[in-house]
């Protein structure tokens, strides 16, 4: 896990490391798009690029957004929440949900006792995406840093 020494826009405070991943996971294939964030939310999406349909990704959501969103998929499947959040600012559905105090709704804030829908860990999200490979993306190297927008 982490970038080797030698990779292009590699932060100061990232070191490599070895992480052995103890329990199978499940993770979507796609980014969760607009059309399954309205479903869970009553039709509500705070997506700034909402031309482009239900089938692309959902943006301008907070992480407390996101966990309120696998408590709603939970739910609609009859699952256990894994989330309690409480004492929240903002609004789930319009992705503005914010400040919450978190609980993780499982025996001593252990995520794999979970039975619902969570987030990955952070070794799990770099495992699926770096897809068997030990370059920083699945398809390859780091080729860039910034974005020419011109």
């Amino acid at each position: 896990m982490g970038s080797p020494t030698d990779e292009l826009g590699r932060g100061s405070g990232e070191t490599q490391h070895q992480v052995n991943l103890t329990h199978a996971f499940w993770i979507k294939e796609t980014e969760v798009t607009q059309g399954q964030w309205k479903a869970a939310f009553g039709g509500s999406n705070p997506s700034y690029f909402t031309s482009c349909g239900d089938n692309c990704p959902v943006e301008q959501i907070t992480w407390w957004s996101a966990l309120a969103y696998a408590n709603a998929v939970s739910a609609s499947e009859s699952l256990s929440a894994c989330y309690t959040l409480s004492d929240c600012t903002g609004d789930a559905g319009a992705g503005t949900l914010d400040d919450c105090t978190l609980t993780v709704a499982a025996t001593d804030q252990n995520p794999y006792a979970c039975a619902g829908y969570r987030l990955p860990t952070e070794p799990e999200w770099e495992y699926a995406y770096r897809a068997g490979t030990s370059t920083a993306f699945y398809n390859g190297v780091i080729t860039q840093t910034g974005f020419d927008w011109v």
